[in-house]
């Protein structure tokens, strides 16, 4: 079975309806920003794997390290779970920085 998600549409705030040039990938964001998903561009087993993950779209996620010379990237999401993301993957999916003064997990 052949699962494709392209997933967007209406986030909580402090991110709803945010204008695209806002959205960045999440191999973009700074280290140590949160930021909240709003939209995967992955098909298949990478969106089976995130979806079991639990990283979709709301959800709150930070880069923690990138690995070197294209190596995968350490994020955290809001529950506290962490896990390595291929450069590849973390390049399709989009997500909306979240200002500092934002609630946001620590």
């Amino acid at each position: 079975m052949k699962l494709n998600v392209i997933l967007s549409g209406m986030l909580p705030s402090p991110v709803a309806a945010a204008a695209p040039e806002l959205r960045v990938a999440l191999a973009g964001l700074p280290r140590r920003s949160w930021g909240v998903v709003e939209r995967l561009r992955v098909e298949g087993p990478e969106a089976a794997w995130l979806d079991a993950l639990g990283i979709g779209v709301g959800e709150r996620v930070m880069v923690l390290r990138r690995a070197p010379l294209g190596g995968p990237f350490h994020v955290r999401t809001a529950t506290g779970a962490e896990f390595a993301i291929e450069a590849r993957c973390a390049e399709r999916i989009d997500v909306v920085p979240v200002r500092a003064d934002a609630s946001a997990p620590t």
